[in-house]
């Protein structure tokens, strides 16, 4: 037993710390060629940091998790320790999907592209995801309901993981904040999937977390030699958001039925993005209301309203953290004796009061 543990850490530690290594290698070199090809984020009246900074942190992501899954699947099949229960549904899609955002957010961090064309290639990643067998089906009929046509599951789960994704995009407005929400949710994440006895995709929340917490460094600090900073921009936004969604399918995906520990998983796993998901529905909704474009950039997310309150980037940073922590804990402790739309209604209410109290801030 004492063996096998040991094991289980190794097979863990060995490609999460590689995971490491490669990211603090590639960050600083991105950072230098950003600047050799000017390819900087310029400040904006919409925008918070005060000098050109390089927006290809994101560049990084896929290939240093890809390269750690693949010494994670070595040592598990090669070395002869234990191949350990678990798998990724679907995961060659995944990694389709994954590179075509990749390409077209390089694109977008590079030259600019047009929001139709991003939104028809996140329309193919996340259609190839519905036919890798992700769907809703399970989660309705382990709520006791019945399962949807097929046609009518992979319309809402195209929209789901569209919206994950862009919320997930959306909310990268501050310096660290898309990184580090992703960081909380994917802790979680990794929790639940050994709880579901899934560990490839615990590696996979795990590694990606690793390459997370380093970028998050550069991203919040700065170099440590040349002390500036790196934005993920949309490749890693983009890139990010749809893993998560690809994480949430799985569980989702997953049957449990009645005997499960915890039939309102779900409720557990959207807590952790529960604020970019909330604020994409208020920005569309007010901007509905103020019949504006709900494609045009502006100043309505939570982010903007927090410093428009006076706020620091850093302490909204830290407030909007504290508030996702609050969610997180909340669900987990709901979900243990209430229905999902219980849960659901409680999340929208305290959502409003922290809006409302807000805007009352700003007044």
């Amino acid at each position: 037993m004492g063996t096998e543990i040991t094991s289980v850490i190794w097979l863990f530690i060995i490609p999460a710390f590689v995971s490491i290594l490669i990211e603090m290698a590639f960050l600083p070199c991105v950072i230098s060629l950003s600047e050799k090809m000017n390819l900087m984020d310029s400040p904006t009246q919409r925008k918070n940091h005060l000098t050109p900074t390089s927006r290809l942190g994101g560049i990084t992501f896929f290939p240093t998790v890809l390269i750690s899954f693949v010494l994670y699947q070595f040592m598990c099949n090669r070395i002869g320790w234990p191949e350990y229960p678990g798998h990724a549904p679907g995961l060659g899609k995944l990694c389709i999907g994954i590179a075509l955002l990749y390409v077209t957010g390089l694109v977008d961090d590079v030259i600019s592209v047009n929001f139709k064309i991003k939104l028809c290639a996140q329309m193919i990643a996340a259609y190839l995801l519905t036919l890798g067998g992700l769907g809703i089906q399970h989660l309705l009929t382990d709520m006791g309901m019945e399962a949807p046509p097929l046609y009518v599951d992979r319309i809402i789960t195209l929209f789901l993981i569209i919206y994950i994704t862009n919320a997930i995009n959306f909310i990268d407005g501050i310096d660290g904040l898309a990184g580090s929400i992703g960081v909380l949710a994917l802790l979680v994440y990794v929790i639940v999937s050994f709880h579901e006895s899934n560990h490839a995709l615990a590696f996979l929340c795990l590694s990606t977390t690793a390459v997370l917490c380093v970028f998050l460094f550069f991203g919040i600090h700065g170099s440590p030699i040349q002390r500036k900073k790196i934005f993920m921009g949309d490749t890693g936004s983009q890139t990010l958001g749809f893993f998560i969604s690809y994480v949430l399918l799985v569980f989702i995906s997953t049957p449990h039925g009645t005997s499960s520990s915890c039939n309102n998983l779900i409720a557990v796993v959207l807590s952790p993005i529960l604020i970019p998901l909330l604020d994409v529905a208020h920005v569309v909704y007010v901007r509905f209301r103020n019949h504006s474009s709900i494609f045009l950039p502006d100043r309505r997310h939570i982010h903007h309203l927090l410093l428009d309150t006076g706020l620091s980037p850093h302490a909204t940073l830290i407030t909007l953290l504290l508030l996702t922590i609050c969610y997180i804990l909340l669900n987990t402790i709901l979900s243990l004796s209430l229905p999902n739309y219980i849960i659901a209604a409680i999340d929208i209410i305290a959502w409003l009061v922290i809006i409302q109290h807000i805007n009352k801030k700003i007044k």
